[in-house]
């Protein structure tokens, strides 16, 4: 496995969609496995509102995005994420054109502050 010191030498970030803690039930667990992964050292993308897509006849969970290891900045550029988010619908859940890429995408700003 690889260390995180060797993902920040190579400039390789995981990003992980993570259950929003302050909706829906289990809100304690959640915000347990939020701590755990600023724990080691990821951080929040803020005020980044993130939708799964919807893949069956329940409602699309609302997730945070957050970033692994700490970033180098203490923000990243909106154009970025909005790449990650279009390579995340189409690469691991085969959804091309979903209805929700637009609604997330006209939502990100510039910059995104990480916390």
């Amino acid at each position: 496995m690889v260390s995180s010191l060797e993902l920040k030498k190579q400039e390789k970030y995981l990003l992980l969609e993570v259950e929003n803690p302050i909706l829906g039930e289990n809100k304690n667990v959640k915000q347990r496995r939020v701590n755990f992964y600023q724990r080691l050292g990821a951080k929040t993308m803020k005020n980044i509102r993130y939708l799964l897509p919807k893949l069956s006849d329940e409602e699309a969970p609302e997730m945070i995005l957050m970033i692994y290891p700490s970033y180098k900045e203490n923000f990243i550029e909106g154009d970025l994420v909005k790449t990650l988010i279009i390579s995340i619908y189409e690469q691991f859940y085969q959804q091309y054109a979903h209805p929700n890429l637009n609604f997330l995408l006209k939502n990100i700003p510039d910059k995104i502050n990480l916390v």
